[in-house]
This record gives structure tokens, C-alpha cells and sequence, in this order.
């Protein structure tokens, strides 16, 4: 297993606690600063969408000097994507995700995003690939 610890780097041999996991309602529209009740780092969100690609466009940032670090996977079982917005101008900025070559990207129906808080560029950065 591996964790990643307070400078953001992934040590070797040890673990990532899951805390708790969720299941909110299904996203029924496009969601800014997506804040689902029982959302905390440490969480597992289990996610499930009415529509293909359903858009995300941030998350609530952790406090300064906390260690943000969540997944959400789509259990959508009628191939709908949730996706994921760059750097949406919708979310306040410090709740924005930072996302690989500047563009959306899509969770498939049984895939997994782990998301990391990245104080210094204060933004929510994949720690997977997505899309």
C-alpha cells in the first residue's frame, strides 16, 4: 500500500486509511464545489450520475497545513462518464482541480479518481491518471 504524507510524496510500505466511504444522491445536474454530505479527506465517494458526463468542476479545499486526500468512483452501471472540469472559473479558486494536459478528463463506470490537495499551487490534482 502507500501513502502519501504531509510533503505530498508517496512513501513505500505504507497505508492510505479510507475513513469512511459515501454514496451521495446521483448527479442529476453539473456540480461546482462539489461538497456531498460526509465529504472529508480520507473519504471514498461512491458516485453515481443520470447523464453522461456530468461535470465536476472542484471540490472544498482542506484547512492550511491539512493533508487533503480523497477517491471517488463512478458506480454508474449504464456506461455514463463523470467528468471532470481544468481549472473551472465555477468554483471558487482555491477548490479548482488541476487536470493532465489542461483539459477535462472522464471517470468511466467502475473507474477510480484519488485526488491530493496541493497547498502551494492550491489546487486538487490527480494522483492517478483519469481519461
Amino acid at each position: 500500500m502507500t501513502k502519501i504524507n504531509r510533503r505530498n510524496r508517496v512513501g513505500v510500505g505504507n497505508t492510505l486509511t479510507i475513513v469512511g466511504e459515501i454514496t451521495p444522491p446521483i448527479l442529476t445536474g453539473n456540480v461546482d464545489d462539489y461538497d456531498p454530505t460526509g465529504f472529508e479527506a480520507g473519504v471514498l465517494i461512491r458516485q453515481d450520475v443520470d447523464a453522461n458526463n456530468r461535470v465536476i468542476t472542484g471540490f472544498p479545499a482542506p484547512n492550511a497545513g491539512e493533508l487533503g486526500v480523497f477517491a471517488i468512483t463512478n458506480v454508474n452501471s449504464a456506461s455514463l462518464d463523470i467528468r471532470f472540469q481544468h481549472n473551472s472559473g465555477s468554483s471558487l479558486v482555491a477548490n479548482r482541480i488541476l487536470l493532465r494536459d489542461n483539459t477535462q478528463k472522464s471517470l468511466k463506470p467502475n473507474d477510480t479518481g484519488w485526488f491530493y490537495y496541493d497547498h502551494t499551487k492550491t489546487r486538487w490534482i490527480p494522483a492517478n491518471r483519469i481519461g
